[in-house]
């Protein structure tokens, strides 16, 4: 089994996992992220275009993920690689649950509503209703993986 597969295979275990990324002034960031799919067997994550993590990752492209789950955890360092390409857009937006999908089915003016409650949304969705528009897929170059147990000996990867 490839590492890609392998490294796919545990986040998805997970269901969620951590993504850390610096600030321009050296501030240390992290958020949850659920976003991946194995594409000819290379691991691509999302995030969109306009939102802080988005801004992070190009000023500076080395991140770190992390995440737990079976008394096992897994910490992957590599460096963003931002993939513009609307096949992999849609295969992450059709791979993506349903509440993620469920803004682009409402009418226009419904989404135009919801945007004004909640004003966040505006970083995370098109407003007109393209659901490709704001996705900003991404893989990861120069980079490794360790899967970790208390247990048993460490597992590395190489992600390239």
């Amino acid at each position: 089994m490839s590492a890609h597969r392998i490294v796919h295979e545990f986040l998805t275990k997970c269901h969620v996992f951590y993504v850390a990324t610096v600030e321009e002034g050296g501030q240390p960031r992290v958020r949850p992220f659920g976003a991946h799919l194995l594409i000819d067997d290379v691991l691509y994550f999302q995030t969109g275009q306009g939102r802080s993590v988005h801004e992070q990752m190009s000023k500076n492209p080395r991140i770190e993920i992390c995440s737990y789950v079976e008394r096992e955890w897994i910490r992957i360092t590599g460096e963003v690689e931002f993939v513009d390409d609307d096949a992999i857009r849609a295969a992450m937006f059709a791979a993506a649950p349903e509440r993620a999908r469920s803004y682009y089915k409402l009418p226009k003016i419904a989404r135009r509503a919801l945007l004004k409650k909640v004003p966040g949304l505006k970083n995370m969705v098109d407003p007109e209703g393209d659901p490709l528009k704001n996705g900003a897929p991404f893989r990861l170059r120069n980079a490794t993986a360790g899967i970790y147990s208390l247990k048993d000996e460490t597992r590395y990867y190489v992600l390239d």
